[in-house]
């Protein structure tokens, strides 16, 4: 059955979408378009995100603007969380495929996804109290933890795997501490950089 017809009545709050280039993490400088879920549960202090604005859009119109938008066949879903959307997020992800694209997810890791849901699953945890400890890269921003904080993050096993590691720097108002974060990996070498290139360049 189409997934756009299972899904009829649901509505997901989207903040925006847009085609630009991926700028984190394993993918950064690959086109995309970016369908961007409107509230999190968390509210981190250098979060950059302004996502609190939202249209109400059903599977079927967030497809059609996807479609729209270029002609790369990867969307990236992210948010604020859109696994606080969790029904809405399961049936767009099947449209999404069924239509041919190549679904990627980042989440802060509070929810439990089924990796096999999506093509590529990006785990950014923003607190103890993560869950989702299985992914294809874990990209942590930091802000000074400990080595031991972040060991929780490294450990390879049944618990916790992920492919890639990324620590990315910590920007906000104030500025950002890349120098300390390059320190900590040359340091620690478990990790790799992230950038935010999109800023850097001075695209979307």
């Amino acid at each position: 059955m189409n997934p756009i017809e299972t899904s009829i009545g649901i509505k997901m709050k989207i903040s925006e979408i847009f085609y630009s280039l991926q700028g984190e993490g394993y993918w950064a400088g690959i086109p995309a378009v970016f369908v961007r879920f409107s509230g999190c549960n968390r509210f981190c202090s250098f979060c950059d995100t302004q996502h609190n604005f939202f249209s109400t859009m059903s599977v079927k119109d967030i497809l059609q603007k996807v479609m729209s938008l270029g002609s790369a066949r990867r969307v990236v879903v992210t948010g604020g969380e859109p696994m606080t959307q969790l029904e809405g997020f399961h049936d767009l992800s099947l449209a999404f495929a069924a239509a041919g694209y190549e679904v990627h997810l980042e989440t802060n890791g509070d929810f439990e996804v089924d990796p096999s849901e999506v093509d590529w699953l990006t785990v950014s945890p923003k607190g103890p109290e993560w869950k989702q400890k299985i992914g294809d890269e874990i990209k942590v921003v930091y802000t000074g933890q400990s080595k031991e904080e972040l060991e929780q993050y490294l450990e390879s096993s049944d618990k916790v795997y992920f492919k890639h590691r990324f620590l990315q720097p910590c920007s906000t108002p104030e500025g950002s501490n890349v120098e300390a974060t390059v320190e900590y990996i040359k340091a620690d070498p478990r990790w790799r950089l992230s950038l935010q290139i999109h800023k850097l360049i001075g695209v979307r």
